[in-house]
């Protein structure tokens, strides 16, 4: 199982999203997607901080189930999503934790889905969270993820 983050390295990065000093960088409702600045990876809390400590006004995570390497139907609905690069890597902070990061920094987020059986669970934890749905952008690679090879296949919804 995918371990949430201590409870100081999550105060640690609410507080540094929560800052006057991500003022200049919040994303502005309504401006222009060209005017996006992206944070590409921001998967684990190192990653994070250095999203939040750039010139970035949107966010950018990778979201699979926990253990996604192996698609069972009937597990996947006990899986809870992750930010992860990769299928089998478990450093990210967990789907919620990274949400609230991105929602406290009022920042836009893009959040590349790899699995199709974390759709459900995806949408129910942005509505949970109240993200304004003008800072979410959803893409889904979900055939073949960057880095997988593509004899690895995930099961459709």
């Amino acid at each position: 199982m995918h371990a949430p983050l201590k409870g100081g390295d999550k105060r640690e990065l609410l507080a540094q999203a929560g800052s006057p000093s991500q003022d200049p960088y919040r994303w502005s409702d309504g401006a222009p997607i060209s005017q996006a600045r992206n944070a590409h990876y921001t998967n684990t809390k190192g990653e994070m901080v250095k999203g939040l400590s750039g010139d970035y006004n949107f966010l950018e995570g990778d979201v699979w189930l926990e253990a996604a390497a192996r698609s069972l139907p009937v597990v996947d609905l006990l899986r809870e999503p992750i930010m992860a690069h990769y299928p089998d890597d478990v450093k990210g902070l967990t789907l919620k934790e990274w949400l609230q990061v991105g929602k406290r920094a009022g920042k836009g987020l893009k959040l590349d889905i790899k699995q199709s059986a974390a759709i459900p669970k995806v949408i129910k934890a942005v509505k949970e969270t109240g993200i304004p749905e003008e800072r979410l952008i959803f893409n889904a690679d979900m055939a073949f993820g960057p880095g997988l090879p593509r004899t690895l296949k995930f099961r459709a919804i």
